[in-house]
């Protein structure tokens, strides 16, 4: 699979106080992906793509309140399907999306591709899996 360079998303965190300032964070909050692949079938070539994406969600203060965004991000996605081994907690929606909790850290990872193709909708369930586990390795 040919995966194309990375589109990154810087974010910012704004400080409020007698001296209001904007600190410019040093990794991106989120960073989405094209991979593509090309395969000959019955003589045709035919081309698989797939959109990947993966976001900081919420960076709370307490474990407490981490807790709770991963909660309401839960219900707002509708992610019903635990995953374990990932994180302190993760769970998975209907698209693909896996919401993990780490500590005080809530990310999300999806691939997209097959929504209206079971073989390669199961094949997007499959991969980001297997993406979810690289990042919940990493993270702190």
């Amino acid at each position: 699979m040919k995966v194309d360079q990375p589109r990154k998303t810087m974010g910012q965190i704004k400080y409020e106080s007698r001296v209001d300032r904007v600190e410019d964070l040093p990794k991106p909050i989120r960073c989405d992906y094209l991979a593509s692949k090309t395969t000959v079938v019955n003589g045709q070539r035919e081309v698989t793509t797939n959109s990947i994406e993966m976001s900081v969600q919420n960076v709370a203060t307490t474990v407490d309140a981490s807790k709770s965004y991963h909660v309401v991000a839960l219900k707002v996605g509708e992610a019903n399907t635990p995953v374990v081994g990932l994180g302190d907690e993760a769970s998975m929606d209907i698209m693909n999306r896996i919401y993990i909790r780490k500590g005080v850290l809530n990310v999300a990872v999806r691939v997209g591709g097959g929504e209206r193709d079971q073989a390669l909708h199961d094949d997007a369930k499959r991969r980001v899996l297997e993406i979810a586990k690289l990042i919940a390795a990493k993270l702190p």
